[in-house]
C-alpha cells in the first residue's frame, strides 16, 4: 500500500531502464511476466487490487522446482517456465 506513491518513484529511479512496469489491464502482461522470469529481469506490477490473479500464486510463492544441478523451473499457467535466479 503506498497511497502517496513514494516507494514507486523510489523503486522507478533506483532501478531506471532495467525495470519492466505493467498492469494487469495492459496485454499480454502474462507474458511479460514470463519473460522477467526466464530472463532475470525486475519486474513491477502497479495497480494490484484486493485480488492478485492466482496464475501468480506460485511466483509470490516462489515455488521453484530444481532440476538436475543447476536447471530450475516454475510452473506458471500450466506449464514449466525456466526460472533465472536473478529474477
Amino acid at each position: 500500500i503506498d497511497p502517496q506513491l513514494q516507494g514507486v518513484k523510489w523503486i522507478k529511479q533506483r532501478l531506471g531502464e532495467d525495470l519492466t512496469i505493467l498492469q494487469f489491464t495492459m496485454g499480454n502482461w502474462l507474458q511479460k511476466v514470463i519473460f522477467n522470469i526466464q530472463m532475470g529481469g525486475q519486474l513491477l506490477i502497479e495497480a494490484v487490487g484486493a485480488e492478485i490473479d492466482a496464475i501468480l500464486e506460485p511466483v509470490l510463492a516462489r515455488a521453484v522446482i530444481k532440476r538436475g544441478r543447476s536447471a530450475m523451473i516454475i510452473k506458471i499457467a500450466g506449464e514449466e517456465v525456466d526460472y533465472d535466479p536473478k529474477f
